[in-house]
């Protein structure tokens, strides 16, 4: 039989009396980790897993480990798994063991409340808990709690997922101790010097309270942009249509190119940014129309990237650059049928389009042309334009004309 125990923030006033019987009576007593002072005061025998810490390649791996071999134990002992805190906060173990068989839980108190006595912070007022040793992006405007920092090294991690999202001189509070009488300490300190110092051990805490961002975010931009096509907005942003902003989002677009061949990344900084709005602005338009906003073209571009990356994210195997286009195309083609990919090409640059068509329609090497080299065909293309620009003819009309007449053929005959 197996009973998870929560050995409390530190302080043996905070150990029950049904955890403290439990740990007494088992016949065997695991713990995560033997760094936790009530376990100083207890007289027990117990096995950590402390050294399993040493030589672990990753923590995933770690923790299933110590579920499986406590889950084991338990098939024929009365073993006690204790933890620091509670067992339901920032305990992967715990959930291993719970997703593996039944247990009996004693709750322990957590961290959590030792700490927010002594910031004198209340949780009303919105808190993130958060796992140091997770991945994680903090919003600037989010006052957050983080556990298990409980070294330099860790400290020096957290410290660079927090300056993604928030500025470098930002007040953050380590929490040492929280709750020990004559051990508690609060250190506050800027964000850029949170891992200078020998702060760090099994019982600390870090405290990230809400502020100002170190970026602006999607989310102010879109509100931002609905601002502009609002009420007691702007004249001229509020008659725009998909239509009208055709030409910009055309413009934009070769802008961003141009910074891309001059290598100019400041340019390029700017001009994307140009373009991100346009995108903003025409989901904003649908949004109004009822038909989508930005979030579900994110919603749609993330799992689009998700389903056609299965080398990645599923099952297929890819190690070059062309396995990995044959896996694209398998997944699309997967997705919509030939007519639907030919009806879907879009026909801005009747170039563009007809690269994207013949590639559908016309295998490779299957004319004359193949065999001319890069140059040669440039060339060839050349003569094509001098003849009909000689001619008076509009050329990229005529050749959308003729591409779809093509695919109607094509899907005429299928």
């Amino acid at each position: 039989m197996l009973t998870i125990v929560g050995l409390g923030p530190g302080s043996r006033s905070y150990l029950s009396r049904e955890a403290y019987d439990a740990l007494k009576q088992a016949d065997k007593v695991y713990v995560r980790t033997a760094w936790h002072p009530v376990l100083e005061e207890l007289d027990i025998e117990f096995e950590s897993f402390d050294e399993a810490y040493e030589r672990a390649a990753d923590f995933p791996t770690l923790y299933r480990e110590i579920a499986q071999q406590v889950f084991e134990a338990a098939k024929t002992d009365e073993v006690v798994f204790a933890v620091p805190g509670s067992p339901f906060q920032a305990e992967e173990t715990v959930k291993l063991l719970l997703s593996l068989g039944e247990a009996t839980i004693i709750p322990g108190v957590s961290f959590v409340e030792p700490v927010l006595q002594a910031l004198r912070y209340d949780v009303t007022d919105g808190l993130m808990i958060l796992d140091g040793l997770s991945e994680f992006r903090l919003p600037a405007d989010q006052s957050a709690l983080l556990l298990q920092v409980y070294s330099p090294a860790v400290a020096s991690e957290v410290k660079l997922k927090l300056m993604a999202t928030l500025p470098d001189e930002r007040e953050v509070v380590i929490v040492k101790s929280a709750g020990i009488p004559d051990r508690e300490e609060l250190i506050r300190l800027p964000l850029y010097q949170l891992d200078q110092g020998p702060h760090f051990d099994h019982l600390t805490s870090l405290f990230v309270p809400a502020g100002e961002a170190r970026h602006r975010t999607l989310e102010e931009l879109v509100a931002v942009t609905a601002r502009l096509r609002g009420p007691g907005g702007c004249a001229w942003d509020s008659e725009q249509t998909h239509q009208s902003l055709k030409r910009y989002l055309i413009e934009e677009s070769y802008e961003v190119l141009e910074a891309i061949d001059r290598e100019d990344f400041d340019m390029l900084e700017d001009e994307l940014g140009d373009l991100l709005f346009q995108a903003i602005f025409h989901a904003q338009i649908a949004s109004e129309m009822g038909y989508f906003d930005i979030y579900d073209v994110i919603q749609g571009i993330t799992d689009k990237l998700i389903r056609r990356h299965s080398h990645v994210f599923s099952d297929d195997q890819a190690s070059t650059a062309q396995e990995v286009v044959e896996i694209w195309e398998k997944n699309k083609a997967a997705e919509r049928s030939t007519e639907d990919r030919l009806r879907s090409i879009p026909r801005i640059s009747p170039l563009h389009y007809g690269m994207k068509v013949m590639k559908l329609l016309a295998p490779a090497g299957s004319d004359d042309l193949s065999e001319l080299t890069d140059n040669e065909l440039l060339e060839q293309l050349l003569k094509l334009v001098k003849q009909a620009s000689q001619r008076d003819l509009a050329l990229d009309l005529l050749l959308s004309e003729r591409l779809d007449q093509l695919i109607q053929e094509h899907l005429t005959t299928e």
